[in-house]
């Protein structure tokens, strides 16, 4: 596509209708990361929270899958949670191909500051 055919969509997740499906070349954004974080939570806490956030992604994968053109590509970056004794990943790699997806790189970028990272999927459609 030229410069001239460039739209931007600024919508919800949630929002997205059958005039969308097929019609998105990239989707870049970053998803609700949780519930804002103190820096002082229990792994138990986190992993509640982490088992919260899946299932809200699995909620929205499956229609931004479906907006997505055939060669598009995905930017999403994701909540990983810093703790003491070790990063908590929500483990989304295990779900994508059943949303259509496909992980084609994989980035982390964290602050010394942050108690939440951000794990950024590069993803295509399968």
């Amino acid at each position: 596509r030229g410069q001239d055919d460039l739209q931007i969509l600024e919508l919800d997740a949630k929002e997205l209708s059958e005039e969308h499906v097929g019609t998105v070349d990239v989707i870049v954004t970053e998803t609700f990361l949780g519930k804002p974080r103190k820096g002082h939570e229990s792994c138990e806490e986190l992993l509640k929270r982490r088992d919260d956030l899946v299932d809200f992604y699995s909620e929205i994968l499956t229609p931004l899958r479906s907006v997505l053109s055939e060669d598009g590509t995905a930017v999403i970056a994701f909540p990983l949670f810093i703790h003491p004794d070790g990063d908590i990943e929500l483990g989304l790699q295990d779900h994508l191909s059943k949303h259509g997806w496909k992980l084609e790189d994989r980035l982390i970028y964290k602050r010394n500051d942050q108690f939440t990272a951000r794990d950024i999927f590069v993803m295509r459609g399968i």
